[in-house]
């Protein structure tokens, strides 16, 4: 099962990261009748064909061991008989249809969800072989298994973290401004700004226009990836706001308040915030729930 689940991860993944997955779309067939359907229908199809060689083995084996205790081929297969009935060769049949799809199911899906690297592809066909079968118990959530390491020197990922804490909580930071204060919750990121247009020699030497002063079409897309809580990450986050502009100012704060609904599971306190923002910050939140009076601010999926 978990070889099997693993292989369709890995093809998924390295088709996703190829872009290959986008040409199929492209093409107008769509994945899931091309790609995933086959790998189901061949698995549901193979396995009772291997229950079956696997049960016959199995009594090829316990005939052999019966055999070493003094019991005759003749003796075995009539206990067997009478101790196994054709309904419970049948339930085991059944239940190799069930264990089938559920494996095609969970080995295609994290193979589609897939990043588009190939550290995100090793991810996949880990995901893929140690799902979580029980989400909660009594509401305490259940680990669902750690993946490889990625073999990346802790030492440096040590000081990209602590730049990134920088770039936040520092005030010569870029995101200083949307910094979270509460303490145990401060958040690490980065931010970031991609060019949508050619810069001409003529305007650089007249002064580059500001993105402000452009139409929205030939801004700059706005980037910011973030964690928190910095000594404990729980939540990470990936923003890109398009012709945003710069990425501190239109992405930045957008993160920041996505983390927050995430790690206070609902509406964050207006303390978490910087002073300055509170009072803007007041008029947002009265806004969202008048404009949502029935939504239950309380469920973790409102980030």
């Amino acid at each position: 099962a978990g070889r099997t689940g693993a292989a369709y991860a890995a093809q998924l993944g390295t088709m996703q990261a190829n872009e290959e997955i986008d040409a199929v779309t492209t093409l107008g067939l769509s994945p899931m009748e091309y790609l995933v359907i086959p790998r189901l229908l061949a698995l549901v199809v193979v396995m009772p064909f291997l229950v079956i060689f696997a049960d016959m083995v199995g009594l090829v084996g316990g005939a052999l061991v019966a055999a070493g205790m003094e019991v005759s081929f003749i003796q075995f297969i009539t206990q067997a008989r009478d101790a196994v009935s054709l309904t419970d060769v049948a339930t085991g049949l059944v239940k190799s249809l069930v264990f089938a799809a559920l494996i095609a199911i969970a080995g295609c899906q994290a193979g589609l969800q897939s990043g588009r690297t190939s550290a995100a592809v090793g991810d996949a066909t880990t995901r893929a072989v140690v799902p979580r079968l029980i989400k909660s118990i009594d509401g305490v959530e259940q680990p669902s298994g750690a993946g490889e390491p990625l073999g990346m020197n802790e030492n440096n990922m040590r000081q990209v973290r602590k730049g990134m804490y920088s770039v936040v909580n520092d005030r010569r930071g870029t995101g200083y401004r949307s910094r979270v204060i509460a303490e145990g919750v401060r958040m690490a990121g980065k931010s970031g700004t991609s060019q949508v247009r050619n810069i001409t020699a003529a305007e650089r030497a007249r002064g580059v226009s500001r993105n402000e002063d452009l139409p929205w079409e030939r801004r700059d897309h706005a980037l910011f990836v973030a964690f928190a809580p910095y000594d404990k990450p729980r939540y990470a986050v990936s923003v890109l706001v398009e012709h945003g502009g710069g990425g501190s100012t239109a992405a930045a704060p957008i993160a920041r308040d996505v983390i927050l609904q995430a790690i206070y599971g609902g509406e964050p306190p207006l303390e978490a915030y910087p002073t300055a923002d509170r009072g803007r910050i007041a008029e947002q939140q009265k806004a969202l729930r008048a404009i949502q009076p029935q939504a239950d601010f309380s469920g973790k999926d409102q980030a």
